[in-house]
């Protein structure tokens, strides 16, 4: 994933998905979730080969991989308010109006920048770049696409994604040595909390846009999404502030969500539910099930609770 096309290997971070089975054309839409999750896996994974030293060419190629995908997300995901924007569209407009072409921001002939050198990069399935990029080809990549039309962005902030993204950018940053990536996933955090979380009525909104916030309440993923986050940041900074939300949502979470030792991923009573047959509930989901949600977040549920106990 890192050296193809699924990268984007001029401004950073990872495309949604491939459209064929050698993985050389993207869908070119990003997604915040999956960003998010590969930040983690190669911060991780980084240092783990970095500790080790004995492959230190695989190491700085993670390394740099990560850094990418924090590059993009402080230079084009960023809304006003600091929170982080849900995703990229994958179509742009490539030279008139109203002629979108899917993956036009980011796709390049081979004669913009000559014949690529088989050591430094290649050209995939319709131009999509693949390989690895020197500096002075990622630049004049960039100088090119920022002469273009950018692809929209879905300004919704959604809770959960955000967590996930607070938590990777908070581990990452102990991870790889960049502190200064911590000030992102504070302002996330905080956005989260003042605007999101509703310490009257404890509950946590699922999303916002610009601002306004819906007035529905959050599933088990955004509860355990953001508790997760804020314990991220606390581990991080060592600010108690962090340690005492998260502990807030926990045990909002618990109330809501826990019936006996079983998650459930909705707040809204189950009729069905029995403590002898333990279960998941799983209710139907507009989003993509490309992230952990449902039984998948059960022992994360589990981690969080035990906050509420102390």
């Amino acid at each position: 994933m890192v050296t193809g096309a699924l990268h984007d290997h001029v401004g950073g971070g990872f495309f949604r998905y491939s459209v064929t089975p050698d993985w050389s054309l993207p869908h070119y839409e990003k997604m915040l979730y999956d960003n998010a999750q590969l930040l983690r896996v190669l911060a991780h994974t980084a240092r783990y080969l970095e500790k080790r030293g004995t492959d230190p060419v695989r190491a700085a190629r993670y390394r740099n991989a990560a850094e990418g995908i924090v590059t993009w997300l402080a230079r084009e995901m960023i809304t006003e308010q600091g929170a982080i924007a849900a995703s990229l569209d994958a179509d742009s407009d490539p030279v008139t109006p109203g002629a979108e072409r899917e993956g036009a921001y980011y796709t390049f002939p081979r004669g913009d920048v000559g014949e690529p050198r088989p050591a430094v990069a290649g050209w995939g399935e319709s131009g999509s770049v693949t390989g690895i990029l020197d500096q002075n080809m990622r630049e004049e990549l960039w100088e090119q696409r920022e002469q273009r039309t950018p692809p929209e962005r879905d300004d919704k902030v959604v809770t959960a994604w955000n967590g996930m993204a607070i938590e990777a950018l908070a581990e990452a940053a102990v991870l790889l040595d960049r502190p200064e990536w911590l000030e992102t996933a504070e302002w996330a955090a905080e956005f989260v909390w003042t605007r999101h979380w509703n310490a009257e009525t404890t509950t946590l909104a699922r999303t916002s846009r610009q601002g306004t916030v819906d007035p529905h309440d959050g599933q088990l993923e955004d509860y355990v999404r953001a508790g997760l986050a804020f314990l991220a940041l606390y581990r991080a900074t060592g600010l108690d502030q962090w340690y005492a939300r998260s502990l807030e949502l926990a045990r909002a979470a618990v109330e809501k969500f826990m019936r006996g030792d079983t998650p459930m991923d909705s707040a809204e009573p189950d009729a069905s539910w029995s403590p002898r047959v333990p279960q998941v509930r799983r209710t139907r989901s507009t989003t993509s099930r490309r992230r952990p949600v449902g039984s998948g977040l059960s022992m994360a549920a589990v981690r969080l609770s035990t906050l509420s106990l102390l």
